[in-house]
């Protein structure tokens, strides 16, 4: 076996040869490779290329070059090798071709290209830098002396290794040097923004309280920081599961949001860079709520254990994920921007802010140093200005603010030794793949809920900066256009979602509403699917135009210490309403399409079961139901009683929309209403599945008179496949109490209320027939001295209706659903005109409206 050893520079021996050898392998290569090759003679290395990079100088990985290209790009291929040799890869080549060739010629020739020379240094060095964590330029800067001795050691170790360290050493020294003179140019290409700093530094403060009963909305506002900020503990609120929908107690009146005001802007805004006024005036205010609070206590531990208490194993990076809309950029952005400048007494010395295009270097003021905001046009530069930074043992922060046009984090900032916190819509391409190499803690951000908007609007027309409120303006007429404009933005908020975005400015809202009747209009059976399960809450989020206009995210626990994740749900109860009425219509296609092998009762029944009460917000199919009710008796009872559904006129027989009840720390409803259907936020209300009220003044005795007294009726909806449903006093009497705490005016509307109770059989379990009874200890209280009534005389008070899906009735059912997929007229796919006016016909007993006079209506 030839165990010659290559001369340095033996490939010049034959210089004509090298010659023809250069251009042939020239013009073999394609044009891009000879580009890049060019290129090399001035490279534009940075401190954060991969030594990698350096090291192959421009050439492909010799993992993915075979031995036969290389020997025929090099003009080698009369060299007699073996077949799977051929197809081994040059790194295991440049390794071992001495133990596959004898022939020493063959051996100088292949040992005299450029090209083996690079992939030998390669593979000699590469393996001993990678264990070593060596892999970019800066840490090639920041390697001490003893990690580079014994490198020196490893390498010199090999055969010709004295020559391999020193062209190693080289090629990595005149790289930094490169990347070092770059850097220093990138540093002096940024540009100060005058007097930005300050306006960050020394926000003003402001702030919301509640429990002022004669104040606006029951608010007032205050200049300053406020004397007590809520604590992790009353932020840090993360339900199982199972506990998603769950109502919890409402939060007590006090500090309700709290405002930080940047004359001069925020980076979001790019510091109101044009100078419009309108522009500035707008995006100048922040609005931080306990979301955003939760977010930077949690980011401030990290950066406590990591800069002060030196006890984190890795820099702090976290990814904060929220629905598109919330203010991630505007006010989570902004409020930690300002959080980290002041964190542990200005520690930090720079915060960085990617948005865009543009990137922001904020340096924090020092003794005997002003601070300063210095803006790149190129983010690349801040990368390479930010690793000089570290280089110099500078202590940072990077905020990276993912959108439209920076749709991932710079892959260079994963070797930084500063912490990074990323905002970004819960679309997993914009930070999934760049996540499995930096790791980081994901932080879920809830949508505003609706006593922080309240409070900004409340703020906005309050606050002592605000120039909209002008001095001879009466607490009364203050009061009263306040009122106003929330009940407008509550509007908005019922219609799209409780979004910063699109609920506080009437042209943004207007593109959104269209935006999302739109998106529901292009549901089609296949993409609708999904959407089936996120309204059975069983679907996470879909990466599409249409998922982040139609849902939201909500927080839940994982079950593992310091991981969070997220359920979806419908951004409003009108979209909620356009979705169902969406896939109705989808599923009345689909069900039509089986009828060559359904039955028109198996067709209506299915339709029916999948989607249970939420059918009865199509007019036709309420009717149907309607029609078809038996009543249960009484034990002692001869004669059947009707229900208020059979004494009303059929235009009447209409629910005008339909609510979602009050959950998690949300008010109560503030007035009941007439013909909306309310459907629990959880899925276990004991004794209800849905209910809606109806006038008293609907109610005929059977000669078509109206009684004396006409007090409201509560219309109890539960869906069962059992022949039986018993409940017990404990769940009567939680069921009440409920009730009670869902709306405001729930005294008031409730005196004397008459009850029924409707059970829904479906089309494959049982058919109730008798009388469901309470079980539980018999009443001490019957009411009869004006109190109120025990569970068990509340529960017989009610009368028991019984409709089941296995009678004549699914004909008529299918035939309603045809009709509904035809005419589309159910409230949920109007707007709120819409609504008004049809709660007007049931009340005025008009006729059904044709589909040209309902807004919204095929198009909605």
């Amino acid at each position: 076996m030839n165990q010659q050893v290559p001369i340095e520079g033996r490939g010049d021996i034959e210089g004509r040869r090298r010659e023809r050898e250069e251009a042939a392998r020239n013009d073999a290569e394609p044009p891009a490779v000879q580009q890049r090759v060019e290129n090399n003679n001035q490279p534009q290395w940075r401190l954060f290329s991969c030594i990698e990079a350096v090291l192959l100088n421009g050439r492909a990985h010799p993992e993915n070059v075979s031995v036969n290209d290389y020997l025929r790009r090099n003009l080698l291929d009369d060299i007699d090798l073996d077949q799977r040799l051929l197809r081994a890869s040059m790194f295991a080549f440049v390794q071992r071709c001495e133990e596959y060739i004898n022939d020493v010629n063959a051996l100088n020739r292949i040992f005299a290209t450029t090209e083996y020379q690079v992939y030998k240094v390669f593979a000699t060095a590469y393996p001993l830098l990678f264990r070593e964590g060596i892999l970019n330029l800066q840490r090639w800067q920041q390697a001490d002396e003893v990690v580079k001795a014994g490198l020196q050691v490893n390498i010199r170790g090999q055969r010709d290794g004295g020559r391999l360290w020193i062209i190693v050493t080289n090629m990595l020294n005149d790289a930094l040097d490169v990347a070092l003179e770059r850097a220093a140019q990138t540093a002096a290409s940024a540009v100060e923004i005058k007097g930005v700093y300050d306006s960050i530094y020394d926000a003003k403060w402001s702030y919301v309280m509640s429990g002022y009963r004669r104040e606006p909305l029951g608010m007032k506002v205050f200049n300053g920081k406020p004397q007590r900020i809520w604590t992790e503990a009353e932020v840090d609120i993360t339900p199982d599961p199972a506990n998603l929908d769950a109502r919890v107690p409402e939060r007590p009146n006090g500090l309700e949001i709290f405002v930080l005001t940047s004359e001069k802007g925020w980076p979001y805004d790019r510091f109101a860079s044009r100078d419009v006024n309108i522009r500035k005036n707008n995006f100048k205010h922040v609005y931080i709520r306990r979301e955003i609070m939760r977010v930077w206590y949690i980011i401030q531990r990290g950066l406590q254990t990591w800069w002060v208490e030196k006890t984190a194993r890795r820099t702090p990076i976290h990814i904060v994920i929220g629905t598109p809309g919330i203010g991630k950029s505007y006010g989570v952005g902004s409020f930690l921007l300002h959080s980290l400048l002041h964190f542990n007494d200005g520690m930090l010395d720079v915060v960085a802010y990617f948005v865009g295009k543009i990137a922001y270097l904020i340096y924090n003021k020092k003794p005997g140093e002003e601070g300063r905001v210095e803006r790149y046009k190129v983010p690349e530069d801040a990368v390479d200005a930010i690793a000089a930074l570290v280089s110099k043992k500078k202590k940072g922060h990077i905020i990276v603010d993912i959108g439209k046009r920076l749709l991932t984090p710079p892959d260079e900032l994963c070797h930084l030794s500063w912490g990074i916190t990323v905002l970004t819509s819960p679309d997993t391409a914009h930070y999934e793949e760049w996540a499995k190499d930096t790791g980081g803690r994901r932080i879920i951000i809830n949508c505003d809920d609706v006593r922080d908007m309240k409070a900004f609007v409340a703020w906005k027309k309050l606050c002592v900066l605000s120039e909209e409120v002008p001095r001879d303006k009466t607490r009364q007429q203050l009061k009263e256009e306040l009122e106003s404009e929330w009940k407008i933005v509550e509007e908005r908020i019922d219609m799209v979602g409780p979004l910063p975005r699109f609920v506080f400015s009437a042209p943004d809202y207007d593109e959104r509403l269209e935006s999302v009747r739109k998106e529901a209009r292009q549901l089609d059976s296949d993409n609708g699917k999904k959407y089936d399960k996120i309204i059975s809450k069983s679907k996470g989020w879909q990466n599409d135009k249409v998922t982040h206009k139609l849902v939201k995210i909500v927080r839940v626990s994982s079950g593992t210490v310091n991981v969070e994740s997220y359920r979806c749900r419908s951004l409003s109860v009108n979209i909620w309403n356009m979705l169902i009425c969406t896939l109705f219509g989808i599923l009345i296609v689909e069900m039509t399409s089986k009828e060559i092998i359904m039955s028109d009762e198996s067709v209506g029944a299915n339709a029916f079961e999948r989607l249970a009460l939420l059918s009865l917000l199509f007019p036709r199919v309420f009717k149907v139901i309607a029609n078809n009710l038996k009543y249960l008796r009484r034990g002692r009872e001869i004669a059947d009683r009707r229900s208020i559904l059979n004494d009303m006129a059929p235009q009447q027989l209409r629910l005008i929309g339909q609510k979602a009840l009050p959950a998690a720390q949300q008010r109560p409803i503030e007035r009941c209403e007439h013909m909306v259907l309310y459907l629990p936020a959880t899925g276990n209300e004991p004794v209800v599945d849905g209910f809606f009220f109806v006038e008293g003044r609907l109610r005929r005795n059977r000669d078509g008179t109206a009684p004396p007294t006409t007090p409201n009726i509560a219309v109890l909806l539960q869906v069962t496949k059992s022949e039986r449903h018993p409940t017990t006093t404990d769940k009567v009497q939680k069921f009440r109490e409920n009730i009670a705490s869902y709306f405001s005016d729930w005294n008031t509307f409730s005196g004397n209320m008459a009850w029924e109770m409707i059970y829904i059989n479906s089309v494959n379990g049982g058919t109730i027939t008798h009388r469901q009874l309470c079980g539980g200890p018999p009443d001490r209280d019957r009411g009869e001295d004006g109190g109120p009534l025990g569970p068990q005389t509340f529960w017989e008070s009610i009368d028991q209706f019984q409709v089941t899906l296995k009678e004549t009735m699914q004909a008529e059912l299918i035939q309603a659903y045809r009709r509904e997929s035809g005419m589309r007229d159910a409230p949920a796919l109007m707007g709120l005109a819409g609504r008004r006016r049809a709660r007007e016909e049931v009340v005025e007993g008009r006729g059904d409206v044709a589909m040209d006079d309902v807004e919204g209506g095929e198009d909605a």
